[in-house]
């Protein structure tokens, strides 16, 4: 199982940070994992604190920081007193660029970041600091959307056959060990709707053509649930033919799944593009936290 030791929360002492550092300490209360609280400063921030607090520039960079610094602490004796191992960090520079650099200097496990109301990420993080950070980040990443959850119950992870589908099972596990797992793996015929046009001259062909791959791909999903040991009473697997986005969301809902986990592939320019279709549809229009994974192909196909 991959063990989940070192959590970095992303926060920026606005009026949502109290909602996702809730967040980071339910998971760490689940995991037994450290905690560490990271705020960055970017040099227009420190600008506009020193014509707030006045006076020359280095005593009002320092006075910026000191302010930040204090709230952060108080932060950190909040959690101290809930039995949170924590510590915390504060970063001048571009946001992505100093939390991505302090991810890998203490080689999280897990980065999580928030994420307020249904649209909030269509209108504040695409394009710039979200889709940053999901693009080049080396570890998985959970955003948080659901306020209320206490626990994770039902996990829906979306299965694509190039992923390395059991690190994936491997880092639920360990993040949510009693919860009921969902694998959903959504396809499309190739070529159907060329197939179709003949179908009233061979319509058990094209039948016949419908069930060989769902079977073909029923078969994968069931290697993967005996590969990673999955409790035939604690997980479900479902192979259906449409488009992934609406499939889904439908059965997240469908299913009563808090937790959806999505992947990526890689850190390169295509992920852009990857985020900027199926998985960030997915996360601007759900409700439940999404916990997407940094993926290496599978060699095994």
């Amino acid at each position: 199982m991959s063990e989940i030791k070192q959590i970095l929360c992303a926060i920026d002492l606005s009026d949502a940070t109290n909602k996702v550092i809730s967040k980071a300490k339910l998971i760490t209360h689940m995991t037994s994992a450290s905690l560490t609280l990271i705020h960055t400063i970017e040099h227009h921030q420190l600008n506009f604190l020193r014509r707030i607090l006045g006076g020359d520039e280095g005593s009002d960079t320092q006075a910026a920081l000191n302010k930040v610094s204090a709230l952060l602490e108080a932060e950190k004796n909040k959690l101290l007193a809930s039995n949170v191992k924590v510590d915390t960090v504060i970063e001048q520079g571009v946001v992505t660029e100093r939390i991505h650099a302090y991810s890998n200097k203490i080689k999280a496990d897990l980065l999580v970041i928030g994420a307020n109301g249904k649209s909030t990420l269509q209108s504040l993080f695409l394009g710039s600091t979200a889709l940053k950070i999901l693009r080049n980040s080396l570890c998985p990443v959970l955003i948080s959307k659901d306020d209320t959850l206490t626990s994770y119950r039902r996990v829906l992870i979306g299965v694509d056959f190039s992923q390395d589908i059991q690190a994936t099972i491997a880092m639920v596990k360990s993040l949510t060990p009693d919860a009921e797992i969902v694998l959903a793996h959504f396809y499309e015929i190739p070529f159907e709707g060329k197939l179709s046009h003949y179908s009233e001259l061979n319509d058990p062909y094209l039948e016949n053509y419908r069930t060989e791959i769902r079977e073909h791909a029923l078969n994968k999903m069931n290697e993967i649930a005996d590969t990673a040991h999955l409790d035939p009473l604690k997980s479900n697997i479902v192979v259906v033919q449409g488009d992934a986005v609406d499939k889904l969301l439908f059965m997240a809902n469908d299913y009563g799944c808090d937790l959806l986990v999505l992947g990526k592939h890689g850190t390169n320019v295509a992920d852009e593009w990857l985020l900027g279709s199926v998985t960030n549809e997915i996360i601007n229009v759900c409700e439940q936290d999404v916990l997407v994974m940094t993926q290496q192909k599978n060699v095994g196909g």
